[in-house]
């Protein structure tokens, strides 16, 4: 239809001239022809008759314009899809989902009848249980994969069958194992044991329960404010610096009011050079012991910390924490341990050692430091020591010796091991080693 307009609008500019060429020019001042002359025959162009303005288009020109047009569209769609996912990338954010369509999905979901307990106030030493029951209420088997205790004064145990809401209905208790499908209605408890061994004050622990369940992780609370069921004067027995020689000891006060009288009947197994010594006292209105600890000949230098376990014959155990440092003929500053940590490679890296002489009746001389190589790191025991420089000074002849130790800038890439070697004039200790360790990187 548009293209039968276009040519009518042409046919007045070729009525003036026809397809020959231009006619004749018209006179000034002459009429011009009126439009409904005769054309000559020359003078006509050679076109067919314009179709009617108002005449529709053919069916299958109308058809092939609208699906062109729809396919415009939906390609326009589909670009203006792909720019808005391609602006929400760039600026991290996720795409939105198309909402589901049919049916919803069958899953299971788990319900407690409590998820929390408090035991309220407690003795230090009691053992608390719960059961948490439960239900499959979905509309598909549930799974449940871990029961992950905070701590480990916590363990829970899955039990399934028990009596079911609708019906009262017992079925027999069984153990579950992890992974296996508990069927729609299904039911079960979980059984947690609280243990309040040497808590003391308030006290919160949970079990974190993995399921399939879609609404994510089940978490089960249990707390207690826990009282001291013996009281220990002091609450821990440290001893400070003590001599390997000469030993050192101290004493912990243990009272109770809870029953009328009990006795120590026994320990643990102690570390070497603990010794330990219990009496009772006299009962001022409640009973009352003693522990005495004595740490000397035979324990390991350095810093330590041992619990010693009490038994008694109420049922209750008794820990006392002993604590302090074991220092021998030869004290050595900061430990047996000399850490580089991490060293920028190609830098000069310094670490500073004091040996101190603690036995009173003889004065100790360092005469020598050197280093080896341990297996395990990356140089060979017959080279590391070229990587460090080491300085012996004396700061007090026979007392206190003063030893810097540089790692060089040679030092190769990667983990070194090795062992730093103090050789003394003392009988007792005619060698002190001292671990050396450090990455350079």
């Amino acid at each position: 239809m548009n293209r039968a307009l276009s040519v009518l609008a042409l046919l007045p500019l070729l009525a003036c001239g026809g397809n020959d060429g231009p006619g004749p020019a018209a006179k000034p001042g002459a009429t011009p022809p009126a439009a409904t002359a005769a054309v000559s025959p020359k003078a006509a162009p050679d076109l067919p008759p314009p179709p009617p303005a108002t005449a529709p288009p053919k069916p299958a020109a109308a058809a092939s314009a609208a699906k062109a047009a729809d396919d415009a569209a939906l390609a326009a769609d589909k670009a203006q899809a792909k720019s808005m996912a391609e602006s929400l990338a760039k600026a991290g954010a996720t795409p939105p989902t198309p909402a589901p369509t049919g049916p919803p999905r069958a899953a299971p979901r788990i319900v407690f009848d409590k998820k929390e307990m408090d035991f309220g106030t407690k003795l230090e030493g009691d053992m608390c249980t719960i059961d948490f029951p439960f239900e499959n209420v979905g509309d598909a088997p549930l799974i449940i994969s871990k029961a992950q205790p905070s701590c480990g004064c916590t363990v829970p145990h899955i039990m399934l069958g028990g009596a079911r809401a609708d019906d009262g209905s017992t079925p027999a208790e069984t153990r579950y194992e992890f992974g296996k499908p508990i069927p729609v209605g299904g039911t079960g408890k979980i059984h947690v044991a609280f243990n309040l061994k040497g808590v003391h004050g308030a006290k919160t622990s949970q079990v974190s329960l993995f399921t399939n369940d879609p609404a994510g992780p089940s978490l089960l609370r249990v707390q207690a404010n826990v009282e001291p069921y013996f009281v220990l004067e002091p609450q821990h027995l440290n001893l400070g610096e003590i001599s390997k020689k000469e030993g050192k000891s101290g004493s912990i006060k243990i009272s109770t009011t809870r029953v009328p009288s009990f006795k120590i009947t026994g320990w643990d197994p102690l570390q070497p050079g603990i010794t330990v010594k219990v009496e009772e006292l006299p009962n001022e209105g409640k009973p009352a012991a003693q522990m005495t600890a004595t740490v000397g000949e035979g324990a390991n230098e350095g810093n330590f910390s041992s619990r010693v376990a009490l038994h008694t014959d109420v049922g209750r155990n008794i820990d006392v924490y002993v604590s302090g440092m074991v220092y021998g003929p030869l004290e050595i500053k900061p430990g047996p341990y000399l850490m580089f940590g991490l060293i920028q490679r190609g830098t000069k890296t310094p670490r500073k050692i004091e040996a101190i002489a603690r036995d009173p009746a003889q004065p100790i001389r360092v005469t020598k430091v050197e280093i080896e190589a341990t297996e395990g790191g990356n140089q060979s025991p017959k080279n590391l020591s070229e990587f460090f420089q080491i300085d012996l000074r004396t700061v007090e002849e026979g007392k206190k010796y003063e030893v810097e130790i540089v790692a060089l800038e040679t030092l190769p890439d990667g983990v070194f091991r090795g062992t730093v070697r103090l050789t003394t004039d003392h009988p007792e200790v005619p060698k002190k080693e001292i671990v050396l360790s450090g990455f350079v990187r």
